[in-house]
């Protein structure tokens, strides 16, 4: 009989407990902020030639609605082979969403554009490669380009 009490009363507790902590799980969340989550498209053109103007462009979107009013759009470019050369562009606001810059490339090769993006406390860093004028990917490259090619992004 006493083994039944302490077995009854163990049992009681750990029901008890486990309802309490679903009750404090679903309540939680509400005492939270809820991030909303920007996504951007990197739009870069298919043919690319050295020496020549290049609009390299993002949409942007929160919730299904363009985002006209970011905080911070900065373009970071370099050359895959070049790394420790790095050109920064601040982006224009093209509205609709659409924010971007004019650049030229020198030369042939494979580059890469890291794009920083924030509003309202979400902050999105894609970033995609591409290739400028004859170049062709070694096959090393292509598998890179394959996990670091975000032209569609999400952040949570």
């Amino acid at each position: 009989m006493r083994y039944f009490r302490i077995g009854s009363i163990i049992l009681l507790s750990i029901l008890l407990f486990g309802c309490s902590t679903k009750v404090v799980q679903e309540d939680a969340e509400d005492h939270y902020s809820k991030e909303t989550p920007l996504e951007i498209d990197i739009l870069v053109p298919e043919s690319i030639e050295p020496n020549q103007n290049t609009r390299l462009e993002i949409s942007l979107t929160c919730n299904g609605q363009a985002v006209d009013s970011l905080e911070t759009v900065m373009f970071t470019i370099w050359n895959k082979d070049e790394q420790d050369v790095i050109t920064e562009l601040s982006a224009e606001n093209w509205g609709n969403g659409r924010y971007g810059v004019e650049t030229t490339f020198d030369r042939n090769g494979l580059y890469l554009l890291k794009v920083s993006a924030s509003f309202n406390n979400s902050s999105v860093m894609p970033t995609k490669q591409f290739t400028v004028g004859d170049f062709v990917p070694k096959l090393n490259d292509e598998v890179e380009l394959d996990n670091t090619s975000n032209s569609h992004h999400k952040h949570h």
